[in-house]
C-alpha cells in the first residue's frame, strides 16, 4: 500500500544514459500527476495520451474536466483516451480476489467484447461497465477492449 506521505513521488526510467534522463526532465517527461494519495495513485502521459491508475479502495478520479471515472472495488485501469472520448480500458485485479470490476466511465459506450456489459445512462451521461475478470490460473491478469 502506498504510504501517506502524498509529497514523495518517483519515476521508474529504464534503459536510458545519465544525459538523456536528465534532457528528458525538463518538461516531467509529458507526464502529470492526477493523484497521490492512500486510496488513489494515478498520472497522465501526455504524448501517450494515456491514464495508469491504481485504485486501492472504490473511488473517483477526476482526469479532466468533464472526465471522471469511477470504480466500485480496488484494481488498476488504464485508459487511451483521444479527445474528450475513452478509445481504451485495460482492467485488473492484482488482488486476485474479485470476480468482476463496475467501472462507470463519463459518455455513452458500447464494447462488444464478451465478458464486457454496459450499461449506458441517457439520463447522467454515463456507462456503467461491468466486466468479469479472469480467474483460476488467469487470475490478475488483464482486461483489454476498447471502444
Amino acid at each position: 500500500f502506498p504510504s501517506h506521505d502524498t509529497s514523495q513521488q518517483y519515476i521508474v526510467v529504464p534503459a536510458v544514459d545519465a544525459t538523456a534522463f536528465a534532457a528528458s526532465t525538463a518538461d516531467d517527461r509529458g507526464i502529470k500527476i492526477l493523484s497521490n494519495n492512500g486510496s488513489i495513485q494515478a498520472v497522465w502521459h501526455e504524448k501517450k495520451q494515456m491514464v495508469q491508475s491504481a485504485f486501492y479502495r472504490a473511488g473517483t478520479l477526476n482526469v479532466k474536466s468533464g472526465m471522471d471515472i469511477r470504480l466500485d472495488s480496488q484494481g488498476m485501469v488504464m485508459l487511451k483516451i483521444n479527445g474528450d472520448r475513452i478509445i481504451g480500458i485495460a482492467v485488473a485485479d492484482p488482488s486476485r480476489l474479485l470476480q468482476r470490476m463496475n467501472l462507470t466511465i463519463n459518455g455513452i459506450y458500447q464494447a462488444k467484447k464478451d465478458g464486457v456489459i454496459c450499461m449506458p445512462d441517457m439520463k447522467k451521461r454515463e456507462t456503467l461497465l461491468i466486466i468479469d475478470l479472469p480467474q483460476g490460473v488467469w487470475s490478475g491478469s488483464s482486461v483489454v477492449f476498447e471502444f
